[in-house]
């Protein structure tokens, strides 16, 4: 899944990361590239077919940072949750 970041000079960057509890209502992201909490933010994941002969779906997601998390001495599993606003579910172009 990607996930879109501003840069200091205030350009949308592309982040690449993983994702955990995916719902309509939100998701959690693993990452160490952390967002600020209460930012608004986009995210597009890249679903697989969930059956044989099924379509591939792309899930678009906009939503408000709810919670950061950094367990100490485990960076693989630093991220964030949001809270969805919008959520669109959409065949990949």
């Amino acid at each position: 899944m990607e996930f879109l970041k501003k840069t200091s000079t205030g350009k949308n960057e592309r982040v690449k990361a993983k994702s955990r509890d995916i719902s309509e209502g939100g998701a959690f992201i693993f990452t160490r590239m952390l967002p600020a909490l209460g930012i608004t933010m986009e995210l597009v994941m890249r679903l697989p077919a969930s059956q044989a002969g099924a379509a591939p779906l792309v899930l678009e997601m906009t939503g408000e940072v709810i919670r950061l998390e950094t367990p100490s001495g485990r960076e693989n599993q630093w991220g964030f949750a949001i809270n969805a606003r919008r959520t669109i579910f959409r065949k990949p172009s």
